[in-house]
């Protein structure tokens, strides 16, 4: 028997009609699970198995473990406190993320606010209530996050579906595009691990670690497409996973498994971090036309013949984040001294094994990630 495991629901009919193209039907022994929060797409599928939902007591556990994690500190059962709770949970109707989101919500709140929540979290009727419950507790606890960190939440669309994100390369871009405030007497890393801590605490992140260490997240699905809608409606973050066909005002874009890149400078002048993940490409030449470009991060992009040349990255001179990962590069352009507000580097899985000694110019380089085979001189 094989096995496929993923982390992404299926949200509509079209997706699902591609997918099964992929499976011979011939094989008795053959089974497909698939997931998804639509019932018009489970019904298209096949067979249908309904998750049930949590049942009252486990309802309860889940959301006063999540708000008061003592459990000490639980509310009685003639508790005001305990009252609202019951009241929050009916609304929830046993869905884990829902409790587990508004608990996040709740932590820390006085019980007069616990009320207020209760009254504006609205919530939908019709086929799919479960799915326009979730949106709207995640739509409200998205807007019930200070200023900085909804702009921080946003910047989460540039990774896709399931992607596992490292904490540090994730702080080192918001440092890039200036999403972290600066705080005097704290350097700029540690005030954005803040925000970092701070999503996971209110739960719109998941916490990834690696032996017992903090290292990384997730976003959940339904999290993910929420956000990307709020960073579409507010021009914030573009993602494209087809030929690029967006308007002149696109800031920030971020190409998924995108064949032939055909992005020109006219139709983005205002570009200022340009993604390009899992994509095939013959040349790169149009970014250098990018002006204000910020952050330019290549993650297993493929050309079609050959390796990349990096000589136009000395022409991006506002360039603070750059990333080549996983992307063959033969050498690194000494080109590369030219970029005085460099801050962080990355060319893990490049195969570049010398650094080129104008990299002396870089003063305001904070972090640098390499191979083991990449020599490093003593000068860094």
């Amino acid at each position: 028997m094989h096995e496929l495991w993923g982390d992404n629901d299926i949200w509509d009919e079209k997706t699902w009609e591609v997918i099964k193209n992929a499976f011979v039907d011939s094989n008795p022994r053959s089974r497909i699970i698939a997931t998804t929060r639509n019932s018009k797409v489970s019904e298209e599928i096949g067979k249908v198995y309904r998750m049930e939902k949590l049942p009252e007591s486990q309802s309860r556990k889940l959301l006063y473990t999540r708000t008061f994690v003592a459990e000490e500190k639980w509310p009685g059962n003639n508790d005001e406190l305990a009252v609202v709770s019951q009241k929050i949970l009916h609304r929830c109707d046993g869905v884990p993320l829902a409790i587990i989101t508004i608990g996040s919500l709740l932590a820390g709140k006085q019980i007069e606010e616990w009320s207020n929540v209760y009254d504006s979290v609205g919530f939908g009727n019709g086929d799919d209530r479960h799915v326009n419950n979730m949106k709207k507790i995640l739509s409200f606890s998205y807007y019930d996050l200070p200023c900085h960190l909804r702009t921080c939440m946003l910047y989460l669309t540039v990774y896709p579906e399931g992607s596992r994100i490292n904490n540090g390369e994730l702080i080192y871009r918001w440092i890039a595009e200036g999403l972290v405030q600066t705080e005097e007497g704290k350097e700029p890393f540690k005030v954005g691990e803040s925000y970092f801590l701070e999503l996971i605490n209110r739960g719109m992140i998941q916490p990834v670690e690696h032996y017992g260490f903090l290292n990384g997240c997730r976003v959940r699905d339904m999290v993910l497409h929420m956000i990307r809608d709020l960073s579409r409606d507010e021009n914030f973050f573009a993602v494209q996973d087809s030929k690029w066909s967006q308007g002149s005002d696109v800031r920030r874009l971020a190409l998924h498994r995108v064949e032939h890149i055909e992005v020109n400078d006219r139709d983005v002048p205002k570009l200022r971090s340009f993604n390009a993940i899992w994509c095939v490409t013959d040349n790169i030449p149009p970014v250098s036309r990018f002006k204000l470009l910020r952050v330019l991060s290549l993650v297993g992009c493929r050309p079609l013949e050959g390796h990349l040349d990096t000589e136009f990255l000395g022409k991006l001179l506002n360039l603070r984040y750059l990333e080549l990962l996983d992307t063959p590069i033969r050498e690194l352009s000494k080109e590369i001294g030219h970029l005085k507000f460099l801050q962080t580097l990355g060319l893990t899985g490049t195969g570049v094994e010398e650094l080129p000694t104008s990299m002396k110019q870089l003063t305001k380089l904070m972090c640098l990630l390499a191979d083991d085979k990449t020599r490093v001189p003593d000068w860094i």
